[in-house]
């Protein structure tokens, strides 16, 4: 029997897969499950476990495949039977099937130190990094302003242009998102869908930065710790807001800022809360909300600071939070501020917003302010939020909004409550920042206790804020 013959033996008893729903059969898994989702799934949320994956090992070597095709091609030409057959492939596919990486043959760009497996890659790069834009053969979009000197780059990229029903979508299985390409699909799913211990995190070697993906850290070190950095800042094209004095690096930045202040509510893309009466522009605000707001301690993933009882939610929250534990780094933090300075008095901000409730409520005459005034009390307030906050105090139990303490049984219908709770009970005396009176330094563990004792005991209409 010749080898020929074990061969087709051997191929003759593969199994093929074959669908349930319909008479196709296929030796290769993809090409199956590729049948059953577009055939066959009625929903995208369906698992993808739709047969058993079935492999095939080589008999002479350690291969292993799940495609019978590729098995048969393996046994057929490019198994090695002996050292010698070995050392006799050098280059291409089959040599990287088994050679190591040492052994592989390295293109390498003729500039500088780059290096890929394929010849393509070199020509793409030379491409991008050493032919100047006088040179290059740009390839234009025909319904946008985007241009390239690739080809694919093009073709990926008029992908955009289909229709939502012609386009290609790539599902995510976890949650609701869905993109036109597969690397972005591949991205979402390890930034936000891998667990921390599983991530590979890249540190920045110059400051406390920490990311996912080699992009990002790039990014990163070009824009902070480079002279790049420094050129961008004295080059800057500001994009600027044609109705009013705002300003920004980025053209999207002004849009969504046009779209936000000077767009009218009927005109507005509104997205709206269906738990409450939440609203707003942006998707990224409403899944901040989502998380805060109404989804159970028990299905939050907590980021606690190692350094103090701190939690939150969110994980950019927690970075800055743990920049102020860093005291040469809070330092540098309150020097590079630029103080919003009250032109009336002394009062300063960091934030513009606070500086204009500040003018509000200290500069304002009370015939101009707009109040907002409660229907169930006499209470009334300048601001929005804070009536939103109070009205949260007349609910039933069962209807409201519940803070709860993680340290005892305690709960508040207000966040300001619970903060004041777990600094009077849960928060040792050397971490409490005291607030001294400049008259008789008596010292307060909160601003209101300290501006009610100079109200009181010294008469003085000038209170801290």
């Amino acid at each position: 029997m010749t080898a020929t013959d074990v061969l087709t033996c051997l191929t003759n008893s593969l199994e093929k897969y074959n669908c349930k729903d319909c008479d196709f059969g296929s030796d290769l898994v993809i090409v199956f499950n590729q049948h059953v989702r577009e055939h066959h799934r009625k929903r995208i949320d369906e698992p993808k476990k739709d047969v058993e994956i079935k492999s095939y090992i080589c008999h002479e070597c350690s291969f292993e495949t799940y495609s019978a095709l590729v098995w048969i091609k393996h046994s057929n030409t490019l198994c090695f039977k002996i050292e010698e057959d070995f050392k006799k492939v050098t280059y291409g596919n089959n040599a990287r099937l088994h050679l190591s990486r040492e052994d592989v043959q390295w293109f390498r760009c003729d500039k500088c130190d780059y290096k890929a497996k394929h010849r393509y890659r070199v020509k793409h790069h030379k491409l991008i990094k050493h032919t100047s834009d006088e040179e290059a053969l740009w390839l234009q979009c025909e319904q946008c302003s985007y241009k390239t000197k690739l080809k694919y780059s093009l073709r990926r990229h008029m992908f955009l242009h289909k229709p939502n029903e012609e386009a290609n979508w790539f599902y995510c299985f976890n949650c609701e998102y869905r993109t036109r390409s597969k690397g972005n699909l591949r991205r979402h799913m390890y930034l936000k869908h891998t667990t921390p211990e599983a991530v590979q995190w890249l540190a920045c070697d110059k400051c406390q930065y920490q990311c996912k993906t080699k992009d990002d850290l790039k990014k990163h070190t070009k824009l902070h710790h480079s002279d790049v950095a420094v050129k961008i800042k004295e080059d800057i094209e500001w994009a600027r807001c044609d109705k009013c004095d705002f300003k920004a690096k980025h053209s999207y930045r002004v849009e969504r800022h046009k779209r936000i202040k000077h767009t009218s509510d009927e005109e507005a893309k509104w997205i709206y809360c269906l738990n409450c009466e939440y609203r707003t522009q942006r998707k990224g605000n409403f899944r901040r909300h989502m998380l805060v707001k109404h989804t159970t301690p028990e299905a939050v993933q907590w980021f606690a600071c190692d350094k103090c009882q701190y939690q939150t939610k969110i994980k950019y929250d927690l970075y800055k939070h743990s920049k102020l534990h860093n005291s040469d780094v809070a330092m540098k933090m309150r020097k590079k501020i630029k103080w919003l300075q009250c032109d009336k008095c002394d009062f300063k901000a960091r934030q513009r917003c606070r500086l204009r409730l500040h003018e509000q409520s200290k500069h304002t005459p009370n015939e101009e302010m707009v109040w907002f005034q409660c229907e169930q009390c006499s209470y009334k307030t300048i601001r929005k939020d804070k009536l939103k906050c109070h009205m949260n105090l007349h609910k039933p139990d069962e209807e409201a909004e519940w803070f709860y303490c993680f340290n005892c049984e305690h709960r508040a219908k207000s966040k300001q409550s619970l903060n004041y709770h777990m600094l009077v009970k849960h928060t040792a005396p050397e971490d409490v920042r005291r607030f001294t009176c400049d008259k008789c330094q008596c010292k307060f563990k909160t601003k209101s206790h300290l501006n009610r004792h100079q109200k009181h005991l010294h008469s003085s209409k000038e209170v801290q804020v």
